[in-house]
């Protein structure tokens, strides 16, 4: 299946510059995706400085709470970066896939633990198959590479084109040079969430410094955010939009792609009888589960779509809020901007 590429794609790939310090790789586990890189890998210099952000999600994967862990050092030698599995929702066989990577990382580097971070991007719930991405690892770590596009794209899932930025600056009269890699955000709340977004730079930079610069640059760094049929399962959706609205850069664009209900004759009683009477029974046809497929139509029903979710961007803070019903009012699209 070919992935329809994004209107907000660049039209080329961005020149990024080699970083001095960083020795980044890829390679093919083939586990999951068929014919591309899914592993990335960068080995750093001794004394290299790490900082980072992390989701404030109540259930993290098992990456997350491995480089939280790691990162209060404040040093880094290795990151790895596979794609197909979160390693999310995995219990206690998800610290020993860490366990097993961080070893075999460790083994080749010479390096300590504490020093080696991991990040897993994908489905959830499944195990990573251990044997091929361990061998694709130690490729990788071992294959050096000077392709920021191969790297951006070895770490995408769903992404339909792959992201990434650099520039080179002088600092008194020294040379700088930055480059940064992302794949897609899922969603954003809360702080960071599913997002991976990695940033590399040659200037010697204290970790703490390092940390509160991150922080203060990341509390509105987009230039858009789009959410599709997303912010209705939001458990709080003022908390979530006020999310979205603080990570915004000013003049920012939100636009949202949302169910809606029909409120006109007869596409009202048309979309009520085919979400009480239609969806019930295919649901229980396919899922043996009578109250199968009823979620999204009892969702819709209590969602404030229309003009009151319009009120509650507005009170966040967004301006020139509008909405736009598509396909008869089944679906809406809303637009809005973040002035300050």
């Amino acid at each position: 299946m070919v992935k329809k590429i994004s209107p907000l794609a660049p039209k080329s790939f961005p020149k990024v510059p080699d970083i001095k310090g960083v020795k980044i790789g890829t390679a093919k586990s083939g586990v999951k995706y068929k014919g591309r890189n899914d592993i990335f890998t960068a080995i750093f210099d001794k004394g290299t400085s790490v900082a980072g952000v992390f989701t404030q999600s109540k259930i993290p994967a098992e990456p997350v709470n491995f480089c939280k862990k790691n990162i209060v050092d404040g040093k880094a030698k290795a990151l790895v970066v596979n794609a197909g599995f979160a390693n999310a929702f995995t219990g206690v066989k998800g610290k020993k896939i860490n366990k097993s990577i961080s070893s075999n990382v460790k083994k080749i580097l010479k390096c300590n633990e504490k020093d080696i971070f991991i990040c897993s991007t994908g489905v959830i719930g499944e195990q990573i198959p251990l044997r091929p991405t361990n061998k694709s690892i130690t490729q990788s770590l071992r294959n050096s590479s000077s392709n920021w596009k191969d790297c951006s794209k070895a770490i995408t899932t769903t992404d339909t084109f792959p992201k990434a930025s650099g520039r080179k600056i002088m600092i008194d009269d020294q040379e700088v040079s930055l480059a940064g890699i992302a794949k897609g955000s899922g969603m954003i709340s809360p702080n960071m969430a599913t997002m991976l977004a990695f940033i590399f730079t040659d200037a010697a930079i204290d970790n703490r410094v390092l940390q509160t610069l991150l922080n203060l640059e990341l509390r509105n760094s987009f230039n858009a955010i789009t959410v599709s049929f997303g912010i209705r399962n939001f458990d709080n959706l003022e908390k979530g939009l006020s999310e979205i609205f603080r990570v915004l850069k000013p003049n920012g664009a939100l636009i949202i792609l949302e169910t809606s209900v029909p409120t006109k004759f007869p596409f009202k009683q048309g979309y009520q009888f085919h979400s009480k009477i239609i969806l019930p029974i295919v649901g229980k046809l396919f899922s043996k589960d009578k109250v199968a497929y009823s979620y999204l139509s009892k969702s819709a029903s209590v969602f404030p779509f229309g003009d009151r979710l319009n009120n509650i961007l507005q009170n966040i803070g967004f301006i020139n809020v509008e909405n736009k019903p598509q396909t008869f009012g089944v679906a809406t699209i809303y637009t809005a901007t973040k002035l300050r």
